[in-house]
């Protein structure tokens, strides 16, 4: 996996979500498209993640109130971010050591171009054990 960049495993097709939504319709956006993790953009511009693991601590601990909720009120404002060219060695490391399942790709703009998610991980770890 000598010279591998995250870019080149990355997942390119991903599903983003707009802050404002109510948290309900996020969950069946993720439940309807098998994703994990949903980039939160506000104005085209990155402003956090909702992952599946967000949602079950939404539901969780504000049962109640979880159905009432937007996506801002649960999702992550600490992005890791990346561009495409980062090494998927460094990527993996840094999602490892931080207990992380995702990792957005940017452009040089900070536009959200990607993201790499730990089953992209697998499958490139797979596709280099073959």
């Amino acid at each position: 996996m000598g010279q591998v960049s995250v870019g080149d495993v990355m997942t390119k097709s991903l599903h983003t979500i707009n802050g404002d939504i109510p948290l309900e319709q996020a969950k069946r956006h993720m439940y309807e498209y098998g994703v994990r993790h949903l980039p939160v953009l506000k104005g085209g511009r990155c402003v956090g993640i909702l992952s599946d693991r967000d949602l079950k601590l939404a539901y969780a601990v504000e049962a109640g109130k979880a159905a009432q909720m937007h996506v801002m009120d649960a999702c992550q404002s600490d992005v890791y971010t990346v561009l495409p060219t980062t090494p998927l060695r460094e990527v993996a490391a840094h999602m490892g050591e931080q207990g992380i399942g995702s990792a957005l790709v940017t452009d040089a703009r900070g536009a959200v171009i990607g993201i790499f998610t730990t089953t992209d991980a697998c499958r490139a770890l797979a596709k280099e054990l073959a």
